[in-house]
């Protein structure tokens, strides 16, 4: 895959999630449209849970991610 880099506004909303989340591990998953940001952290129970997703489109787009609607 070619070589990218975060947008400024891509970047400050990592630092957000950072602060927001200091304890979380965050692991960005490279497409060929961009990545995918999988914000996880340790459960009282013990095991890791992804808490966030979101989208970073390679035109600079941030799209978070949303509630999947349970089908009628």
């Amino acid at each position: 895959m070619e070589d990218r880099e975060l947008t400024v506004g891509q970047a400050r909303a990592v630092a957000i999630i950072r602060a927001k989340h200091p304890h979380a591990t965050l692991t960005f998953h490279e497409r060929s449209w961009g990545y995918i940001l999988e914000v996880r952290m340790p459960a009282p129970s013990g095991r890791v849970r992804t808490i966030a997703l979101a989208r970073f489109q390679a035109d600079g787009a941030i799209v978070p991610d949303q509630r999947v609607p349970f089908a009628a």
